[in-house]
């Protein structure tokens, strides 16, 4: 099992962290705690982007019924009803952001949720799952060079899952405008790493969003 790029030295730091806590706390202000219900819109694309998750039961062959999740940057737990709607067994979010995981437990107090940042931790701190997935969690901007942070979340999300790894994220488009918010990515660099991860075994599905274009991968073993 290629265990490049997990070293956990490459996390999140203090000021990405104080960043991201603060559009959370902004947004909650608005009376929206987890960043999609400002509008119908947004609660409609997080719905797609659950539901999206969960086509790597069809496109890897891999059953969901009964099957772990460790479910990255789970915010406040949201995904864990599609999840057990899906026949999912063993859920475990995680996100850096206390208040987030604080809201998680109040909502969700039946399923198991940990502060966490994924790449700060040893791969021993989380659960093996069966499957890893990262709705919304690969957008956050940092401090690292945007490559460098995709390559090592997909390399260590794709690590600790046993059967496949299914997540979304924005890619950079010819009029994309510069957000100190919402970090987007090269396509051509998304398909090269999960080229180098799973070579046989990946899919890219390309998906406008008003103006934006999402990018939904699958990877599995």
């Amino acid at each position: 099992m290629d265990k490049r790029g997990l070293d956990q030295s490459h996390g999140l730091t203090t000021r990405d962290l104080m960043k991201l806590a603060g559009v959370y706390h902004s947004l909650k202000q608005e009376g929206d705690q987890n960043g999609w219900n400002v509008s119908e819109e947004n609660e409609n694309l997080q719905r797609n982007n659950f539901r999206s998750l969960l086509h790597i039961e069809r496109i890897s062959g891999h059953a969901i019924r009964g099957a772990s999740c460790l479910d990255v940057g789970c915010g406040t737990g949201d995904f864990s009803t599609y999840w057990r709607k899906a026949g999912g067994g063993r859920y475990m979010g995680i996100d850096p952001l206390g208040f987030q995981i604080d809201e998680a437990r109040r909502r969700y107090p039946e399923e198991a949720f940990m502060g966490a940042e994924l790449l700060s931790n040893p791969d021993d701190a989380y659960p093996i799952s069966d499957f890893t997935f990262a709705s919304g969690s690969l957008t956050v901007t940092t401090d690292m060079e945007s490559r460098e942070y995709l390559d090592a979340m997909l390399r260590k999300m794709y690590h600790i899952a046993e059967r496949g790894l299914a997540f979304n994220l924005f890619v950079i488009q010819p009029e994309s405008l510069i957000s100190n918010i919402t970090q987007r990515f090269h396509e051509g660099d998304v398909r090269a790493i999960c080229q180098d991860l799973s070579p046989r075994k990946h899919d890219i599905i390309m998906e406008p969003v008003n103006a934006e274009m999402q990018l939904h991968g699958y990877l599995w073993r």
